[in-house]
């Protein structure tokens, strides 16, 4: 299953939102597959994508509880 068959509907179109108007302030891969990065929404919102293991992700969001 995908990263974005894991997410909720509503939090993959914020995501894609905030990725097009140029709210990611920072991204870096760290190991193959993994990601970081920060956010800029009302705050600054820590992120981990893990594209192997969705489910691994985590997000510092209102959105990720």
């Amino acid at each position: 299953m995908g990263l974005i068959e894991c997410a909720s509907g509503q939090s993959t179109w914020y995501g894609y939102e905030y990725f097009k108007n140029k709210k990611v302030a920072s991204c870096k891969q760290i190991s193959e597959g993994i990601f970081e990065g920060t956010v800029k929404g009302t705050n600054l919102y820590q992120t981990k994508i893990d594209i192997n293991h969705p489910r691994s992700s985590i997000c510092s969001c209102p959105f990720a509880k």
